[in-house]
């Protein structure tokens, strides 16, 4: 059985700024917190039957922008049926991981991010007829958020 938890990690994210690399000292402390939080939380019983803790580090701005890609790899497929390609700009990756990302709950609410700002935009222009069969379409970021370009 795997499971995961945020236990721990309240201290932390107060003091987060966002996209930052973790030393190894920063790392041994939470680490420590986490353990003393898991102690307070969990049964000794409980404690003992665990095979093994794994304490991840948080995510870089760098690899959330690889999962957007990873998920419009998804939005690519399904578009590619109306021969329809679609391309996002580095900064529409860079607002797209920032907005998408929170140091509480990690990279969970990208796809959501993505769905409102990406493809529900992008879906109904296609629905009204701003982009066809053919089209290779740019989202990048303007003044008043995405834009969506031919």
């Amino acid at each position: 059985m795997i499971m995961t938890s945020n236990l721990g990690t309240e201290e932390f994210q107060r003091h987060s700024l966002g996209f930052a690399r973790e030393t190894k000292s920063e790392h041994e402390r939470r680490k420590g917190a986490i353990e003393t939080a898991m102690k307070q939380t969990f049964r000794p019983e409980f404690l003992n039957r665990l095979d093994e803790i794994v304490i991840f580090q948080g995510l870089t701005e760098e690899q959330i922008k690889q999962i957007v890609d990873l998920m419009m790899k998804d939005v690519k497929k399904r578009l590619t049926e109306r021969k329809i390609t679609v391309e996002l700009t580095e900064e529409a990756k860079a607002k797209l991981a920032k907005e998408g990302f929170d140091p509480a709950f990690g990279a969970r609410p990208l796809r959501r991010t993505l769905q409102r700002q990406v493809e529900n935009p992008l879906s109904t222009k296609i629905l009204q007829g701003e982009f066809k069969e053919g089209d290779r379409v740019l989202v990048d970021v303007g003044p008043k958020g995405f834009t969506f370009t031919t």
